[in-house]
């Protein structure tokens, strides 16, 4: 039990104080009667046991509650004195009282104790021993309600089998009170039935305040329970939580040591599964066949995870122009999607595929002697190519021409002619290849020929440039001026001949835009009409004079119509005269692409 405070004994000290009280209300009564029965003896010797015991009590409480009195405090210690004083001779007046009725009142029966004096006497040691019995119990419970949360269960279980053993015995002691009466004559015999159904009561409040106690306590004991059971479960929780932070910790320093340059070393020199996977090494001819193999072994395998499929295809890669399209990508199962992307991006390219076929055609070396060896190596090289655009869907005469015609072309006509041509996805036909051709030379005829004029040492492959306010430099054959943009659909980059909105008019749309903006019909260019065009091209479908996209089979269109006056001076734009009385020539409208 913990250490008690002055406050506490203090408090138990005034409850026995009342106690002391009580008994004496009792003593008192009883001193008072003129004709005591042998009850009222029985009482006077249970008084004077209890007023002893009480007084005993009193006097250990005192002392302790002293000891904890602080020395300096002389007013405390004085009131305890006094109050000690008090009490000393309450109790030595009511037991010098009841002593001196008890001596009195035995004169009395001393008849009938000396004709049954042993009964007599065992009839007082069992009163006596019942009565102490059930004080001392009652006491016990009263202690265990000031310390419920001490009391053990089975505790409290025997004070209850204690009681119910003082209550038998109640019982046999009524029997011997009622048989005792009688061979008294006591006409006070009521009062022995009186103090018996009063410790009947008194055995009673005792085992219902004992059953209350007994019931809180189990009641707490599962609270207790149940408040240990979710401790325990929440430092078991507490202790996963722990531990899945240790474990998560332990994964994240494993990820990092999987994803650290040194062990992708380690792991491209990891032994991979035996698989007879395709190589590539950067040529647009041998593209389609490499991709076949390694997306139907590798690519779309199930067994296999993105790690080992980036590992298989850093492999396939043997050359630096091959590996060269996911350099710096890091070798790891994440960057997979990615670094597949790149080089189907790159090499996926039909048109870069089938000229690579036409031009590795034209570029096959005759035979010489005619032997099987050669011929059977022209067949197989013929063969290669011719299925490999098969393949491809382009195995016709158009692409081929294409093609042809591209191997024709010098490095700067070849650069623009892949700018016009970025937008489509396959081969161009050969219609394509000779509208540019017709364009950029008109172009380039015109540029040379203004250039010519005004800066004879200047040549087409080599441009100056003019002082501010001279004449302008030229230009290339699509090189955009400035002021310049598409009629159709008001880009700075292409000319009316390569607008995707003007080609996808009707063939009247066309011919009536043209009328309204006041356009060449043959070049499509403005600040002239047909009959004027400098360029000494035609269609290219009647070799008439109009332009191929406004050409209409069945339709005589060798005259194209005459834009009126008023148009023309309407959509036409003014151009001031240059120095020498001359109208400069204007830049072209399409562009580098």
């Amino acid at each position: 039990m913990p250490s008690e405070t002055r406050e506490s004994l203090t408090q138990k000290r005034g409850t026995t104080k009342r106690r002391i009280t009580n008994l004496i209300r009792k003593i008192q009564q009883l001193v008072q009667k003129a004709e005591p029965s042998a009850f009222d003896i029985l009482c006077t010797d249970q008084y004077l046991g209890e007023i002893q015991g009480l007084d005993a009590q009193f006097q250990q409480q005192h002392l302790d509650a002293n000891a904890l009195v602080d020395p300096s405090n002389e007013e405390a210690i004085e009131r305890d004195f006094e109050e000690v004083e008090n009490h000393d001779d309450r109790v030595r007046e009511n037991v010098s009282k009841l002593l001196f009725f008890l001596s009195t009142s035995k004169s009395k029966f001393q008849g009938a104790k000396s004709t049954d004096s042993k009964g007599k006497k065992s009839f007082e040691v069992k009163w006596n021993r019942i009565t102490a019995n059930v004080n001392n119990l009652t006491e016990k419970i009263k202690i265990a309600r000031e310390n419920l949360d001490e009391s053990e269960i089975e505790d409290l279980t025997d004070i209850r089998n204690e009681l119910s053993e003082c209550a038998k015995g109640l019982d046999r002691f009524t029997t011997e009170v009622n048989s005792i009466s009688a061979d008294f004559e006591d006409p006070d015999g009521d009062e022995w039935n009186d103090a018996i159904s009063s410790l009947f009561d008194k055995i009673k409040t005792a085992q219902d305040a004992l059953n209350q106690l007994i019931t809180q306590r189990r009641r707490d004991q599962n609270r207790q329970n149940i408040e240990r059971e979710i401790m325990r479960e929440q430092n078991r929780n507490k202790k996963l939580e722990q531990q899945n932070i240790q474990h998560r910790d332990e994964l994240s320093k494993l990820l990092q040591e999987l994803t650290s340059p040194l062990h992708q070393s380690e792991a491209k020199a990891v032994k991979l599964p035996s698989l007879n996977i395709p190589t590539f090494d950067g040529e647009p001819t041998n593209w389609k066949s490499y991709w076949q193999q390694f997306e139907a072994t590798i690519h779309k395998s199930k067994k296999l995870d993105d790690q080992l499929r980036m590992q298989y295809l850093l492999k396939s890669l043997v050359t630096k122009r091959a590996k060269g399209a996911i350099e710096g990508i890091d070798a790891v199962g994440e960057a997979y999607p990615e670094a597949i992307a790149i080089p189907k991006a790159r090499f996926d390219r039909p048109q870069v595929i089938h000229r690579a076929h036409v031009r590795a055609l034209l570029n096959v070396k005759p035979s010489k002697d005619g032997s099987s060896a050669e011929l059977r190596q022209l067949h197989d090289t013929f063969q290669h190519h011719l299925r490999s655009m098969k393949a491809l869907g382009q195995l016709d005469f158009e692409r081929f021409i294409t093609a042809l015609g591209e191997s024709k072309l010098d490095p700067i006509t070849m650069v623009e002619w892949q700018k016009f041509t970025q937008k489509e996805k396959e081969v161009p036909d050969y219609h394509q290849l000779l509208e540019f051709l017709d364009l950029r030379s008109t172009a380039t005829e015109l540029t040379t020929h203004y250039s010519d004029r005004k800066k004879p040492q200047a040549s087409y492959s080599k441009f100056k440039t003019y002082p501010s306010g001279s004449v302008p430099r030229p230009v290339s054959v699509y090189a955009t001026s400035a002021q310049t943009r598409c009629p159709a659909c008001s880009s700075s980059s292409p000319g009316l001949a390569y607008c995707r909105n003007f080609k996808e008019k009707t063939l009247t749309d066309k011919r009536d835009f043209v009328l309204a903006q006041g356009l060449c019909f043959n070049c499509l260019n403005p600040k002239h009409i047909g009959k004027h065009c400098p360029s000494p091209n035609s269609c290219l479908k009647c070799n008439k004079r109009h332009h191929t996209l406004i050409h209409a089979d069945n339709v005589d269109m060798e005259r194209a119509p005459e834009v009126p006056k008023q148009t023309t001076s309407s959509a036409l734009p003014r151009s001031n005269s240059d120095e020498n009385g001359e109208t400069p020539m204007m830049l072209l409208p399409w562009p580098l692409l």
